[in-house]
């Protein structure tokens, strides 16, 4: 049986991130960069990138995790085109709303790429996660696009991890394929 486990373990990790790309290296002191889909960014070396071209509801999807894909430390960048009649339906439509087992801590704004996007915090446990995290979600909406950020890190933790997701929301430019 003790065989077993792992073994599944192993192959749940590996069927979690496939069709993901992973780039890391391990050293939160180096900055590294990201460019593609039309954006580009600044990410420290503790943290991997995962790419996932299908992402979430068949978007795609940038992901930051710090150690890995099975941390709780994470910056997610879902890129959606942008659907609705205007910028203000786009991010009415778009807001994080109510989450299960999370309050509602602060309502926000701050600028992204010259473009004010909206912030929204929410603080409380996830299950299975034992601790309390903090969930910071973020709409940009440029360029006929939708950019969502999904910062998640243990409420503990998110003084330490803030600085290293700001290297990433200020240095975030959507790239003119004009």
């Amino acid at each position: 049986m003790r065989v077993y486990v792992p073994l599944f373990l192993l192959i749940l990790l590996v069927l979690s991130t496939a069709g993901c790309i992973f780039v890391n290296t391990g050293n939160e002191n180096i900055t590294k960069n990201y460019t593609g889909y039309n954006v580009s960014f600044n990410y420290t070396g503790d943290y991997e990138l995962g790419i996932d071209p299908e992402g979430q509801d068949g978007y795609v999807t940038l992901d930051l995790y710090k150690g890995g894909p099975v941390n709780q430390s994470s910056l997610s960048i879902t890129l959606k085109p942008n659907i609705y009649r205007s910028k203000e339906l786009a991010i009415e439509k778009e807001k994080l709303g109510t989450v299960l087992g999370m309050n509602k801590v602060s309502n926000d704004t701050m600028i992204i790429d010259n473009e004010t996007a909206y912030v929204e915090v929410y603080e409380g446990r996830l299950p299975p996660l034992p601790e309390v995290m903090t969930n910071q979600y973020i709409v940009l909406v440029k360029s006929d696009m939708i950019y969502i950020f999904n910062i998640m890190v243990p409420k503990e933790e998110f003084d330490n991890e803030k600085p290293k997701f700001d290297v990433v929301l200020n240095s975030f430019r959507v790239i003119n394929t004009e």
